[in-house]
């Protein structure tokens, strides 16, 4: 399941399978944030079948420019591939 979800992450990212690591995360170490997460989530959860129901996104995207203000206020839980990998096995978020 790894691999496919390396691959669908690979394609949407346009950047080497290689370079992602089960710990590679989406917002900092991918470079996937605010819209561009929600419309990652989607597609995702699209491909591989998964329930994201009950997820709240906003959690884990930050806007997609840098703002200091929302920075400061409130942190971002990172999503790592991993996490992906789960919830592609188990279809729920």
């Amino acid at each position: 399941m790894f691999d496919r979800v390396r691959s669908f992450i690979a394609q949407y990212c346009a950047i080497a399978p290689e370079s992602i690591k089960p710990d590679s995360t989406l917002f900092a170490d991918l470079g996937i944030a605010g819209d561009d997460g929600v419309e990652f989530i989607l597609e995702f959860s699209r491909r591989f079948g998964v329930d994201i129901c009950g997820m709240n996104v906003g959690e884990y995207f930050g806007d997609e420019g840098f703002s200091f203000a929302f920075w400061r206020s409130r942190r971002l839980v990172p999503i790592a591939v991993e996490e992906l990998v789960a919830a592609a096995r188990s279809k729920r978020w």
